[in-house]
């Protein structure tokens, strides 16, 4: 009987892992209790160390670690595009257009994790490449809790879209010009 596990299906465990933890994370962020900014602290953290763990491990272990990381990047760009938005007001277009634009870690850390492997013969070694990026991206969640928590909390409390507000515009949406309390259905 083989009991080797082809790589397809450990494929998708780690894709089914990444789905499920990205619900997983964005039930955990919906309560008051877990702020965003903690939950991308702690997943990206945890990416670094499953990662550093899979470059010191062998074997279906550190194949079980890789998954690992595979399931904890779930949440994070989608949290960090999010947070990096908060508070743009006017600009938040011209943010999310430079966001999306900036993004080039999938372009540019696989090949030279690649051209690592192929050189040194060591895919272990070859994961230090992306671990380090690990370590490089955790520091934005460190900036966010740190010095600018006050802020991306003040922008969690918002009753946009749940009450029976509605502003109302004057053909400029930046600017409201009137906020009118709506009109609840009459009940026949």
């Amino acid at each position: 009987m083989d009991t080797s596990c082809p790589e397809a299906d450990l494929l998708a465990i780690g894709q089914g892992l990444y789905a499920f933890n990205r619900f997983f994370a964005a039930y955990l962020m919906s309560m008051k209790i877990f702020k965003p900014r903690y939950i991308l602290a702690v997943y990206l953290g945890l990416c670094f160390v499953f990662g550093l763990a899979a470059t010191l491990t062998k074997g279906h272990t550190s194949v079980a670690l890789l998954i690992l990381v595979l399931c904890f990047e779930s949440a994070c760009f989608a949290t960090i595009f999010t947070l990096a938005l908060r508070g743009l007001g006017r600009h938040t277009k011209f943010g999310g257009s430079a966001l999306v634009a900036a993004i080039s870690g999938g372009a540019a850390i696989p090949p030279m994790t690649g051209a690592v492997a192929t050189r040194t013969g060591s895919y272990h070694t070859a994961m230090a490449i992306p671990t380090a990026f690990y370590v490089l991206a955790w520091v934005y969640p460190v900036y966010a809790n740190v010095w600018k928590g006050s802020v991306l909390d003040g922008h969690r409390e918002t009753n946009l879209n749940v009450t029976e507000e509605k502003a109302i515009y004057a053909g400029n949406e930046e600017k409201a010009v009137q906020v009118e309390r709506a009109e609840p259905a009459q009940k026949g």
